[in-house]
């Protein structure tokens, strides 16, 4: 709360209402700005539903906030784009990496390939939880960097 405040009162950010709509669209409440909700949030939605539910996206364009079941929150694969490759020039093949989509994460088994030259394909060998777009995911082979780039 006292961050949401300090943006609004120290940049041109200002709260804008829209819908809280589930992942089939269905409108159940209204929020009081993007950015003050997460990938993950659970509290602080003011909704109520048959089962809890989490903040799994955003649509910008429309100004809503996205909300699903804990299961919604998981994902097989992920696409970075503004990539740093510091072990290869590019990836031609696809390759065994682990990967940490946040600081605090456990790195996480997966496959890699470049799919154009910018951007990266992620198939994790396990569903992930809380993938934020935005957020830079880093992959490692062993205890190596070999490089990374921001969520899409």
């Amino acid at each position: 709360m006292v961050i949401t405040k300090f943006l609004e009162n120290n940049s041109n950010l200002k709260p804008k209402n829209g819908n809280i709509v589930t992942s089939n669209g269905e409108i159940l409440g209204i929020h009081t700005g993007l950015y003050n909700y997460t990938i993950g949030q659970r509290r602080g939605l003011g909704i109520s539903y048959k089962e809890p539910l989490f903040v799994i996206g955003f649509n910008k364009e429309k100004n809503e906030v996205i909300v699903g079941t804990k299961n919604e929150l998981y994902k097989n694969e992920i696409i970075i784009n503004d990539i740093n490759l510091l072990l290869f020039d590019e990836i031609n093949t696809e390759i065994d990496v682990n990967v940490k989509t946040r600081y605090s994460s456990i790195e996480a088994k997966a496959k890699a390939i470049q799919i154009d030259k910018n951007s990266i394909k992620i198939k994790f060998e396990t569903p992930q939880s809380m993938i934020t777009p935005g957020q830079s995911a880093v992959m490692y082979i062993d205890d190596i960097v070999v490089g990374g780039g921001k969520i899409t």
